[in-house]
């Protein structure tokens, strides 16, 4: 890789770094203080879907904007649910996988699924590995330790969709505009 981590984790070795997933800014705010491995949904490749390859180059511009190497990322494919993803992430320690210093996941449960199986495995979270989800679900501040994510404000955009769709209804020739709404990292205690 294009740089070298002089700490060492539990096994003696220089941990990996990397970066994927997330969503657009959401990666760059994520991925600044640290970079990450990516762990993504079995059912959505990393390069394919709705906007994942917009997520993908925002997370490369990220690691670079950082000194890190993109071409280094670490991702692994779990399956989206968190029974699913600890069994995934489990299987992979089991086969002698060196987990990343940190991962920024697709969504919190596939992050709370991969937690579980570092924390059986002996890794410390934040210490050994740190991880980040992505949703901010409500189950995250009832995990130990509780999940950094990044919050998306659905109720938020709802209520912005719905005034636009009222005011176009009631009148008609007011042009389509294009609303962004930005997502925020919600820090709690895994990085």
């Amino acid at each position: 890789p294009a740089w070298q981590d002089k700490r060492k984790n539990r096994r003696g070795t220089a941990p990996e770094r990397g970066s994927h997933g997330g969503n657009g800014k959401a990666d760059r705010t994520a991925a600044e203080p640290f970079a990450c491995g990516g762990i993504h949904g079995a059912e959505r490749p990393a390069g394919r879907g709705t906007g994942t390859r917009r997520r993908v180059l925002e997370a490369a511009r990220a690691l670079r904007h950082n000194g890190l190497s993109a071409g280094a990322s670490v991702v692994h494919r779990l399956s989206p649910s968190v029974d699913g993803a600890y069994r995934d992430m489990l299987l992979l320690l089991e086969k002698g996988v060196t987990p990343a210093r940190c991962y920024f996941a697709d969504n919190d449960v596939i992050a709370i699924g991969a937690m579980r199986a570092l924390k059986e495995k002996g890794y410390r979270i934040p210490r050994d590995v740190a991880v980040i989800g992505f949703d901010n679900i409500a189950f995250c501040s009832y995990v130990e330790p509780p999940l950094t994510t990044v919050n998306v404000p659905n109720g938020y955009m709802g209520r912005l969709a719905a005034e636009r769709l009222l005011a176009r209804i009631q009148e008609p020739s007011l042009l389509p505009v294009k609303i962004a709404v930005g997502p925020g990292l919600i820090k709690r205690d895994t990085v």
